[in-house]
C-alpha cells in the first residue's frame, strides 16, 4: 500500500490540521492511499533525512496551491505541497474539505476531481468538492494509479451517463400504448 509521511508546517491552526486529517482519512478510507502525520521537525532534523523515506511538507500559502519535488543534496526525496489559504476557508467544514481534497488528489496525480458532465440535466459542482467527499470514480481513478489490483470498474462506462434524447412521438407512442393497456385490463375485470 502507498504510504505518505506528512509533516504539517508550525503556521497551520488547530482547525486547519483537522481540516487536513479529516481529507486524509477520507481519501484513505476508500483507496490504498495512506497518511502518516508525523511530528514536525526542523529541516536539519535527522528523522527528515533518511535517505528510504520521502516526505511531504504541507504549508499554507495565501494566494496559490502547488507543489514543489526536491531532492536534498541528492539524499531524500522532499515534496512541499502549498494549501491555498482559501480552501480552508470556505463556509462549511465540508467544503473546506472537499476544496482541500481537490488540492490533495492535484498533487497525487489527479489533475481534476469528478465533476459534473454537461450533457446531464444537474448543474451541481462535482461532489468532491460539494460535500467533501471522494466520489466512486474519483476513487477509480486513485486506485488506478496505485493499486490497479483493486479497481473492479467497467473502463467503458465512465462517470458520464448521458440519458436518451426525448422523442416526443415516441412518448406519445408508449402512452397510448400504456393507455390502451390499461383500458384493456379494465374491460377484462368487468
Amino acid at each position: 500500500k502507498p504510504v505518505q509521511k506528512v509533516y504539517f508546517w508550525p503556521s497551520l491552526t488547530a482547525p486547519e490540521r483537522e481540516i487536513l486529517r479529516d481529507a486524509f482519512f477520507q481519501i484513505g478510507r476508500r483507496t490504498c492511499i495512506k497518511f502518516l502525520e508525523q511530528e514536525y521537525k526542523p529541516w536539519f532534523h535527522a528523522d527528515r533525512w533518511e535517505s528510504n523515506q520521502p516526505y511531504v511538507l504541507i504549508r499554507k500559502s495565501r494566494k496559490y496551491a502547488a507543489y514543489s519535488d526536491n531532492s536534498i543534496e541528492g539524499l531524500v526525496d522532499r515534496t512541499i505541497l502549498y494549501i491555498s489559504e482559501g480552501a480552508f476557508q470556505m463556509n462549511t467544514f465540508n467544503h473546506s474539505r472537499g476544496a482541500v481534497m481537490d488540492q490533495l488528489v492535484r498533487f497525487m496525480g489527479i489533475y481534476r476531481l469528478t465533476q459534473y458532465c454537461p450533457a446531464r440535466n444537474d448543474v451541481d459542482i462535482g461532489a468532491g468538492q460539494r460535500v467533501g467527499l471522494l466520489t466512486k470514480w474519483d476513487t477509480i481513478k486513485l486506485n488506478s494509479m496505485y493499486c490497479p489490483e483493486l479497481v473492479r470498474a467497467d473502463p467503458q462506462r465512465g462517470p458520464c451517463v448521458v440519458p436518451r434524447p426525448k422523442d416526443a412521438e415516441e412518448f406519445k407512442r408508449r402512452v397510448w400504448a400504456y393507455k390502451r393497456l390499461l383500458n384493456r385490463n379494465r374491460a377484462r375485470r368487468i
